[in-house]
This record gives structure tokens, C-alpha cells and sequence, in this order.
């Protein structure tokens, strides 16, 4: 698939016709990343906005400072993007994006981005429809997330209560057989 083909179906742009798609394309350079190249980290400045081209990226998020844990938030597989946030509220990246696997990306500076969501204010509409989605979709992973760690507690809590049931048990049968 050729890179036009590809903006053509990212979902906020196509509302905007062939000439504009054509224009904007013109915008985006290609960039490749080897499997383990960080795209960029948590904290980074919002600099660009990424197509995936080819491959495969996972986006993480810290989650314990001390510890250093990061926790997986979701993958992206070709013609999806990321990126698009840091460029609208202007704040530094809330999670590290890291090639799995041979990646292409299609990129697109800041100052570029701007310029089309100025000179194409439905594209700003559009961006507004998928930040709405994906926050939908990461409230129900959120749910989900909570749902089965409650779970897990509340296994994990019978269990105790289990083995104390057991050793109390077992010290007056220990006793007797004795």
C-alpha cells in the first residue's frame, strides 16, 4: 500500500478530499525503527504524529517509580496512529512507544500538523470523535484491568483464610494422632 493509501485511511482524515489528502501526504516522511528501537519515551516532548506503516509498536506506561515497572497499555498494528495527543495539548508524551518487531512509520512534525488542522478545521472535529473513542476504550481496559485485580484479591484472600482454616485444624489432629 503506498503512503497516500495509507493517510487516506486514517479516520480523521477522510473527510477531506483527494487534493487535500494529496497535500497533506506531501508532509509525512518515512521512518524506520529495528525491533526494540524506542519510537520515544514517556516525558518526551510531543514533536510529531506517527502512521504505522509496517510492524508492529506497543505503547507502555510507568506505572512504580521506585521499581521502575512499566505496564503494557495496548499494541498497534499498520494504519493505526499515535502521536496525535502531545501535539494538541501541547504536553510532553504520556507513555513510551517501542518498536516489536521491523517497523516503518510514516511521521509528521508538529508545526505541520498544525497547519493542516488550520488550513482543514473538520480534521480538528474528527480528532476530537477518535480522542472521545479511544478514551472509551481505555475506560473499559481500565475497567477490566480493575475487575480482575479485585478478583485475584478476592481469590488470593480465600486462600489465606484456606490455609489458616487448614493449620488450625491440623495442630489439635496432629495432637490426637500424637
Amino acid at each position: 500500500m503506498t503512503n497516500l493509501q495509507i493517510i487516506r485511511q486514517v479516520d480523521f482524515l477522510v473527510a477531506l478530499d483527494n487534493e487535500a489528502i494529496e497535500k497533506i501526504a506531501e508532509k509525512f516522511k518515512e521512518e524506520n525503527f529495528p525491533k526494540g528501537k524506542v519510537v520515544f519515551r514517556e516525558k518526551d516532548p510531543g514533536d510529531s504524529f506517527y502512521i504505522l506503516k509496517k510492524g508492529k509498536v506497543s505503547l507502555t506506561k510507568q506505572i512504580n517509580l521506585e521499581e521502575e515497572t512499566v505496564g503494557e497499555l495496548i499494541y498497534f498494528k499498520p494504519y493505526e496512529y499515535f502521536g496525535e495527543l502531545a501535539l494538541i495539548d501541547e504536553e510532553p508524551r504520556s507513555a513510551t512507544v517501542t518498536a516489536m518487531e521491523e517497523t516503518s512509520l510514516l511521521k509528521i512534525r508538529k508545526e505541520d500538523f498544525l497547519a493542516i488542522c488550520k488550513d482543514y478545521p473538520e480534521v480538528l472535529f474528527s480528532i476530537v470523535k477518535t480522542m472521545s473513542r479511544r478514551l472509551r476504550e481505555t475506560n473499559e481496559r481500565y475497567i477490566q484491568m480493575w475487575d480482575a485485580l479485585i478478583k485475584e484479591k478476592k481469590l488470593a484472600a480465600i486462600g489465606a483464610a484456606a490455609s489458616k482454616i487448614v493449620h488450625d485444624i491440623k495442630t489439635p489432629i496432629t495432637i490426637i494422632v500424637l
